[in-house]
């Protein structure tokens, strides 16, 4: 389905099952589909609501293709337009990876309407060196698909699940092929935003109850890094470390990320 958020703007979401609403919001190169493996029985619970950004999929989006259509505060005003269009009121949240940054200001806009947040595979430290020289090499490297697919096999998933996997460069480039250039445009943008957002001070102003569900092995925000910042907020206690994982939990162990959101929700 479709949402026309204005003349220039649409953005794509499915809705399955019946019961509370359950957004959950997809990475930088996620779509509608980011989270068939994990949904698993929560439909049988919940209304679950999945979506994408405008520039994802199959949505529609502004021909200026201008940064100001791609970036955090318009995603979270899509997405806000698309609640109230379907008349929901209170809801609980999923955001995964670049997700989670709208996550957090979508709770931040929306407050008590929004009640439980569980973010996975968090980003929290945008302004690390760290983070600046992967976010930049990623953004360089994606104009050219066989140096962006090795790249991301590399900050996506953990070497245990690359061993594991038949073929992985095959099989994501071809993933990729389905990227136009005006997806990757909007993920050049996506990934600028991500980086000036002040994702800090609006994490740490939240009064929700959240739990941040991270790889071990993460390698776009190491675990270690998202451990000692929750530390210095005291908030160690929200952090759920799964052993072995990379940044996509949601593909490397979705039945078990499945049941973490389950048990964090009490379905």
């Amino acid at each position: 389905m479709q949402f026309n958020v204005s003349d220039e703007t649409t953005i794509g979401y499915e809705i399955y099952g019946e019961g509370k609403p359950l957004l959950f919001l997809p990475g930088i190169l996620g779509s509608k589909k980011t989270y068939d493996l994990v949904l698993g029985d929560l439909p049988k619970n919940r209304m679950c609501i999945v979506t994408e950004y405008s520039g994802q999929g199959e949505t529609v989006y502004s021909q200026n293709r201008r940064q100001e259509y791609f970036c955090v505060e318009q995603h979270t005003e899509n997405l806000i337009a698309l609640l109230n269009h379907l008349k929901i009121g209170e809801f609980d949240l999923i955001g995964l990876s670049y997700g989670s940054v709208i996550a957090i200001n979508l709770a931040k806009h929306l407050g008590n309407r929004v009640n439980k947040i569980a973010l996975l595979s968090v980003l929290l430290c945008n302004k690390t060196v760290h983070y600046k020289n992967w976010n930049t090499l990623w953004g360089e490297c994606s104009h050219d698909l066989d140096k962006f697919t090795r790249i991301s096999l590399g900050l996506l998933f953990s070497e245990q699940f690359l061993a594991e996997m038949q073929d992985p460069f095959t099989t994501m480039r071809q993933s990729y092929s389905e990227f136009s250039e005006e997806h990757l445009q909007a993920f050049r943008f996506n990934l600028k935003s991500a980086s000036s957002y002040d994702i800090p001070t609006a994490f740490e102003n939240l009064d929700q109850e959240i739990i941040c569900i991270h790889g071990e092995t993460d390698v776009i925000h190491p675990a270690h890094e998202v451990k000692a910042y929750l530390g210095k907020v005291g908030k160690t206690d929200i952090l759920d470390v799964i052993p072995d994982i990379g940044h996509g939990l949601h593909v490397e162990a979705p039945e078990l990320i499945s049941q973490k959101i389950s048990d964090f929700l009490g379905i």
